[in-house]
């Protein structure tokens, strides 16, 4: 078992695959997401007997385009200036920033879900996961946006900056987010994680990572959140809120509550670095998108990019000879 008073050590190699991994960082992003856009083809076909002109850009070419624009978390109008200096494989002339931001609010929602899923299935394979002795996490975050909405502070009516929620169900052990919704900050955690295993298993990726322990808070706790993780053979590790009543003797919820382990619990703030690299990156989590459409797009987005970017320090390990330990075999240890 696992000592508390352990001194945190990194794990071996881990500088130099922190300087692969940022060296070569831009290039093998650039790499890994044209290949996998090029393996799923384009989010909507262009009909040959359609009346009109043909288009002129290929959907390929702004999906990538909105993706490394998520990655580089620039504006529309500097990713149109940055369009031109980077290497694609497509010879078609360089969008606008309109052109862009059609495109960002045109790509369906499946699939960028369905590219999210790819980008998990990648990671997974380059780091030879085992579902069955792995840990997955939920939690949620606030978002800054720069908007404003009128609010009562101290008995007077003021204004103060409109926040949203950023919910995600990730991968602990390779800290891989595997769903994604960005919500209002008055919407309610417990809920909200059904409608992300909903989107797992839109995409068939819940059978491949359910299967170990689930960690979530006490936000999260509900009888039907229990049942729905342990219909996909995990086991939930959710903190238990005192209670009353009704909720108090569920049948699921009482399970969790007597299997609960409290070693395995501890590693659910791990999560937050997820969340932490975000603030540094970003210097601070914020949007520039306030409508429910381009917002559900851009937690999307940002969760591919995370993903490719962690796909990238994989591979930079393996080249290294490096290979990532899980969890539960450090427990074991």
């Amino acid at each position: 078992m696992l000592s508390a008073k352990k001194k945190h050590k990194r794990m071996r190699g881990y500088w130099r695959i922190y300087h692969r991994a940022h060296t070569r960082e831009a290039t093998c992003f650039r790499r890994t997401l044209l290949s996998t856009i090029r393996r799923m083809g384009a989010p909507r076909s262009v009909s040959k007997r359609s009346r009109g002109r043909p288009p002129v850009h290929s959907w390929e070419k702004l999906v990538f385009l909105v993706v490394f624009m998520t990655y580089l978390d620039c504006s529309l109008r500097s990713m149109q200036t940055l369009a031109s200096e980077l290497k694609q494989p497509w010879h078609e002339p360089v969008p606008d920033h309109t052109t862009i931001y059609r495109a960002m609010i045109d790509i369906p929602k499946w699939y960028l879900e369905k590219l999210l899923a790819e980008t998990v299935r990648s990671c997974i394979k380059a780091s030879g996961w085992d579902r069955k002795k792995g840990i997955l996490a939920s939690d949620s975050t606030g978002v800054e946006t720069g908007r404003y909405e009128r609010a009562v502070i101290a008995g007077r009516k003021r204004r103060k900056k409109k926040h949203l929620t950023l919910h995600v169900v990730a991968i602990l052990d390779l800290m891989v987010i595997t769903a994604v919704q960005v919500t209002s900050n008055r919407t309610k955690d417990s809920p909200t994680l059904r409608r992300m295993v909903k989107q797992m298993m839109r995409t068939d990726l819940a059978k491949e990572v359910f299967g170990g322990f689930f960690n979530a808070d006490k936000a999260y706790d509900a009888d039907e959140n229990c049942h729905i993780i342990y219909g996909l053979g995990s086991q939930p590790n959710i903190k238990q809120r005192k209670t009353h009543g009704k909720n108090r003797g569920k049948r699921f919820r009482r399970k969790a509550a007597e299997e609960f382990n409290a070693i395995i619990y501890r590693f659910r703030g791990l999560i937050e670095g997820i969340f932490g690299a975000y603030e540094v990156k970003m210097h601070g989590i914020h949007t520039r998108y306030r409508l429910r459409q381009t917002r559900k797009t851009w937690g999307l987005l940002l969760a591919i990019s995370k993903n490719i970017q962690t796909y990238n320090k994989l591979e930079a390990a393996a080249s290294l000879g490096y290979k990532r330990k899980q969890i539960s075999t450090l427990l074991s240890t």
